[in-house]
């Protein structure tokens, strides 16, 4: 039974309008203009396919979007892109080709993902291309969706053509003789239908043949012959070796080559990789396709997804064996996954120093932010800095302290964790206390609190602006306080600025503090025991108790250039007669 108030009818559009309506009274059925979705995917497809494909985009933000609120280590958010956001697509990625656009948003909305924090703030320290190799090729394994969705209707394809007797296998037939790969001939197809025609001649493009009774395959086939191509002979013309099949080279009732044949028509080199192809037990064997990425010849979706990717990247150029064992290494190592992705940046020079934001016009300066001698690069922070090098004293790990200046960063680094991996082995102590000493580097290097203080006095009224400026780590935006006060001197008034900074320091928390005045005179007051003036014997011997609190206090001297935050607030102060901030 029928149900009409559960049907409808869809008409072509080159069905004219009366006959639509003729139809429709004798069938008395709703008329729609589309057959609507199935599990959420569109079963027609009419008008612009990025339209009809963009709630894929809607669908991916809206989930990025409700983890905003947690926080989500960059290993997990690895995990999260390949399983759950792209797990969410694969009904759509399975079954139909997505639009090159939308393959792209989407691979630019993980990668946001993957670098920006819940707040939307963030650098992309590297590109697409680099998160997207696999991990042994010095990536992430972030799965190029595009890339993805092509290995996945290759697997469509290959399940029709391995399944001939398939309801879906019989529909894309064009008759029961032709096979899966004539259907390239077929044109006005369904979207779906395109995007199977599409992954189906790329796996033919990508298989070898298996040579069966060799009467299915020309000898200028491409990949017959043990995957390649045979050379001919010079005087062997190739309008009549295209008429020649593989059959033709065989001995007749045989199970062997026709050796004649074959040195007479290719090249020794070819002659030989022909004589040595397996043929079949039977004469009846017809030839097949085989994949030949895989030991059992079967197409899988992830062998297919890096051939794609192994093509589109030529990864193979590009990462030596040297780079592939110490990435093997790294991965496969006894270490926490929040480190092997630390290390992972740092061989990609994926951090925020001071001469890469300088190099990106973030920061005014390149200056390394710790000895404030030296531009901070991952080479100066973690080998040559006073910070890395009593981090390395303290470690009995048998590393130099004054490292060669012409290693390069990734060679230091590759030589020493394959160094400790090659002593110590797999359960080694070692390792982990090398990664977790880098690792120790940079946290102390952020914890490191970026201060500026200045004082403005007013010699007629004795009074006194008080400013300071901070911030956590070069990257993070500047904070201003300050205090209206009196004092009998500048001096008085630059020291008293200076206890004010320190003071508020040991209250907020802060255990490591480098602070910087453009006061040579307060600088010699403090290095000497005893001050020398004894108007402000009091504040310099509060400034160096409440300094000995802390793990680290260090007054640095610098242009006035660079303390422009500190005052501007002190002369607010003074002029306001306030406090700020």
């Amino acid at each position: 039974m029928l149900s009409l108030q559960k049907s409808f009818v869809k008409f072509s559009p080159n069905v004219p309008e009366n006959a639509q309506q003729d139809y429709q009274r004798i069938l008395a059925m709703e008329t729609r203009s589309s057959l609507g979705n199935y599990l959420g995917a569109p079963i027609d497809f009419q008008g612009s396919k990025v339209t009809l494909f963009t709630h894929l985009l809607d669908k991916a933000s809206s989930r990025i979007t409700s983890w905003n609120q947690s926080f989500l280590s960059q290993p997990a958010k690895v995990i999260i892109i390949n399983s759950i956001l792209i797990g969410a697509l694969m009904h759509y990625l399975a079954v139909f080709r997505i639009p090159t656009t939308i393959a792209n948003k989407l691979d630019s909305l993980f990668a946001a993902f993957f670098w920006k924090d819940s707040h939307g703030k963030g650098l992309q320290w590297k590109n697409r291309a680099t998160i997207q190799k696999p991990k042994g090729e010095g990536g992430l394994g972030i799965r190029n969706v595009g890339l993805f969705n092509t290995a996945l209707l290759m697997r469509k394809a290959s399940r029709i053509r391995q399944n001939p007797n398939l309801l879906v296998s019989q529909i894309y037939k064009r008759s029961t003789s032709s096979r899966l790969h004539h259907m390239t001939h077929i044109t006005l197809s369904s979207w779906g239908r395109r995007g199977i025609v599409t992954a189906s001649t790329l796996l033919d493009k990508l298989s070898n043949w298996k040579i069966g009774n060799g009467r299915d395959i020309h000898v200028t086939t491409p990949t017959w012959m043990n995957g390649s191509t045979p050379i001919f002979r010079d005087q062997v013309p190739l309008s009549a070796a295209r008429d020649i099949r593989v059959a033709d080279l065989m001995v007749e009732g045989q199970r062997r080559w026709n050796l004649s044949k074959l040195y007479a028509m290719f090249e020794p080199s070819s002659a030989r990789q022909i004589r040595s192809i397996e043929l079949p037990p039977a004469p009846n064997i017809c030839d097949e396709q085989y994949w030949p990425h895989t030991k059992s010849g079967s197409y899988t979706t992830k062998s297919g997804y890096a051939i794609l990717l192994q093509q589109q990247n030529e990864i193979y150029s590009m990462t030596s064996s040297l780079d592939k064992d110490f990435f093997r290494v790294l991965w496969g190592s006894r270490i926490m996954p929040i480190w092997k992705l630390f290390i992972w940046k740092l061989w990609h020079n994926g951090f925020a120093t001071k001469k890469i934001l300088y190099r990106r016009q973030i920061s005014d300066s390149s200056e390394c932010p710790i000895c404030l001698h030296d531009c901070e690069d991952t080479n100066h922070l973690f080998r040559y800095c006073p910070l890395a090098i009593e981090a390395w004293g303290n470690r009995d790990l048998g590393i130099n302290r004054a490292p060669v200046l012409a290693m390069p960063m990734r060679e230091w680094l590759r030589s020493w964790i394959m160094f400790f991996y090659k002593k110590d082995g797999y359960y080694g102590s070692r390792l982990p206390a090398f990664v977790a000493t880098l690792w120790t580097i940079w946290l102390l290097r952020n914890e490191q609190v970026f201060r500026q203080f200045h004082a403005v006095w007013d010699k007629h009224t004795l009074s006194t602006g008080i400013g300071w400026a901070f911030r956590e780590s070069p990257n993070q935006p500047i904070r201003q306080f300050g205090c209206y006060s009196y004092a009998s001197s500048t001096i008085a008034a630059l020291s008293l600025a200076c206890l004010k900074v320190v003071t508020w320091a040991q209250l907020a928390g802060y255990l490591h503090i480098t602070l910087t005045t453009s006061s040579t005179s307060l600088i010699q007051n403090l290095k000497t025991r005893g001050s020398p003036d004894i108007s402000i014997k009091w504040t310099t011997d509060a400034i160096r108790n409440n300094a000995f609190t802390l793990n680290s206090c260090e007054v640095v001297r610098v242009s006035k250039l660079q303390i422009t935050e500190a005052q501007q607030v002190a002369l607010w102060c003074r002029q306001h007669e306030m406090d700020f901030g």
